[in-house]
């Protein structure tokens, strides 16, 4: 007996120090512990000294529904604990990917405006000496410095397009994959439509839904050809990948679904509102499906 009065003490302590802490589901859990320390202390009072008028509800006494209720309700707080724990995690998740993506905008224009320009300028002044000079080898270093700037005007690109505020999402699309089709000889072929101008926000997770989508497939498929599809339709915008390559059991496969950046893919979805599908079967080819609320 001392020892379930103890531990209904114990209990009301825990319940009352979670509801100081604020934590939602701690209400319903004070009030089940409440319960239970009445209903008991009640049922031992009367049993023992005969004095309190045994109380009945539907012809059971109040100490019989002690052990449903208790039940009832901390099936309820792990479930409303397990809900917290989700949205927080989400929202870690957004706010890591927003941070990640104001690390990328800051590391483009860092190197645009630095190293960029820096040998832009040697590029210059290696031309103004060559005038003079008819030296090949210094022309054969003006090509190779070319060649740097153009791959780090790639490298810059693809940390933050700024052509996506200049021309949009579809036009976006297109330049990007005009050039990874170039680089890697896969076929990339965007059929889109004209979209108005989205948040600034909704265009960007959009477009590294696209590009981490290609990109796997590039990687990881072995596909020759990737359908890209880009529908507005109020009001929700859809935008759908799909390639010719091996593919592989997405419901099986826990590993991959881990990995390839879907997890990430799907999250970005989630930030917005909106949610990924993917259907893929080995050697059927993969189809990755984004919607998002315009």
């Amino acid at each position: 007996m001392l020892l379930c009065a103890a531990s209904g003490l114990n209990a009301l302590f825990f319940a009352i120090s979670a509801y100081r802490r604020r934590l939602f589901e701690s209400g319903p859990l004070l009030a089940s512990v409440v319960w239970l320390c009445l209903a008991g202390g009640y049922s031992l009072i009367s049993r023992t000294t005969g004095q309190l008028p045994r109380m009945t509800i539907f012809g059971h006494y109040p100490s019989d529904f002690v052990l449903l209720i208790w039940m009832i309700v901390v099936k309820y707080g792990l479930i409303a604990r397990y809900v917290r724990i989700k949205n927080g995690m989400q929202e870690l998740s957004g706010r890591l990917l927003s941070a990640q993506e104001e690390e990328r905008k800051r590391l483009s224009r860092d190197l645009h405006d630095s190293m960029g320009q820096n040998l832009a300028a040697v590029k210059f002044n290696l031309q103004r000496i060559n005038k003079e000079m008819k030296n090949e080898r210094i022309d054969g270093v003006i090509d190779e410095i070319s060649g740097s700037i153009k791959e780090l005007r790639d490298i810059t690109s693809g940390l933050m397009p700024v052509s996506l505020q200049a021309i949009g999402l579809k036009k976006t699309l297109e330049a990007y994959a005009g050039k990874l089709s170039a680089k890697t000889g896969m076929g990339i072929y965007v059929d889109a439509d004209e979209v108005p101008r989205l948040a600034e926000e909704t265009e960007l997770n959009l477009f590294r839904f696209f590009q981490e989508a290609v990109s796997n497939a590039a990687k990881h498929s072995g596909a020759s050809k990737v359908n890209v599809s880009l529908r507005h339709k109020p009001p929700r915008i859809v935008l759908e990948i799909r390639d010719n390559g091996c593919g592989f059991d997405y419901r099986q496969s826990q590993s991959v679904r881990s990995g390839m950046g879907l997890s990430i893919m799907a999250e970005r979805m989630k930030m917005l509102g909106g949610n990924m599908e993917v259907a893929s079967l080995r050697d059927s080819g993969t189809t990755v499906r984004a919607e998002a609320p315009v």
